[in-house]
This record gives C-alpha cells, structure tokens and sequence, in this order.
C-alpha cells in the first residue's frame, strides 16, 4: 500500500521525528471562531499546527518562542500559549481547548524548557492572553 503524500511532508521538508501529537480546537485570534487542529511536536523541540482535513501547516514555532503556558483552574480544558507579540514573526498567543489538558502542558513544558512559565489561572477566571500585537484580553 502506498501512502498519499501529505501537504505537511511538502511543505516542511525535514520537521524530524514526532514527539508528540494531539486533536485539539484552536480558537482564532481575531473573533474566537473554533478550528480543529492537530497539534505536533518534534525531536527538534519545533510545534506544528496542521489542519486536520489536509494536513496543511497553519502555524509553527520553536518550543524556546513559548513565554508563557497558562490554564484554568477549571475543567474547561483551556491552555493559553504565550508567544512573541512583538518582531517580524509576532503573532500573539494560542488559545487551545482539549480533553488532554495535562498530556499538552506537560510536554510543551518539558520539551521546550519552559516549567517554570506554567501557570494555572485562579477559579473563577479565565487565561489572559495577547490575541495580537500588543492587545491584551480576556476568554
């Protein structure tokens, strides 16, 4: 059986090998409108987001870009991923919801370094983030 070349193996000619991988609901920027996404890590401490209907990258950064990682106190399976909102690749932060809550925190922390940038957000609250370039908000 042959397998169907992928858009993420076109585009992305050498993301090495997987890490680590997850179904979760990315929510945009811009209007909070839900998309589904498949999240990937690599042994080169790098983190895709493919879109899951072709596998086309949406968006990718280093593990090291990650400032800050914030959830809620709640269940409501909210991870909030702190990036760069200022330099030419500024795009704000990731606002993620899945069932995995800890699985995700838990390897985009101990794969990129970053444990002590974990916080978990009183009850009550919701993560802060930065939907863009110097914008701050609330979920």
């Amino acid at each position: 059986m042959c397998l169907k070349e992928t858009h993420f193996d076109v585009k992305v000619p050498s993301p090495g090998k997987l890490k680590f991988s997850l179904r979760v609901v990315k929510y945009d920027r811009h209007g909070y409108k839900a998309r589904t996404r498949a999240v990937i890590i690599t042994d080169t401490n790098n983190c895709f987001y493919l879109d899951t209907s072709n596998f086309k990258v949406k968006e990718q950064f280093p593990l090291s870009d990650i400032s800050a990682i914030s959830v809620s106190s709640l269940s409501d399976g909210v991870v909030v991923i702190g990036l760069p909102t200022e330099g030419p690749n500024a795009r704000g932060d990731l606002i993620i919801k899945t069932e995995q809550v800890i699985e995700l925190v838990t390897k985009l922390a101990l794969f990129g370094g970053k444990l002590d940038t974990v916080k978990i957000v009183s009850t009550g609250t919701s993560p802060p983030h930065c939907p863009h370039l110097h914008q701050a908000g609330d979920i």
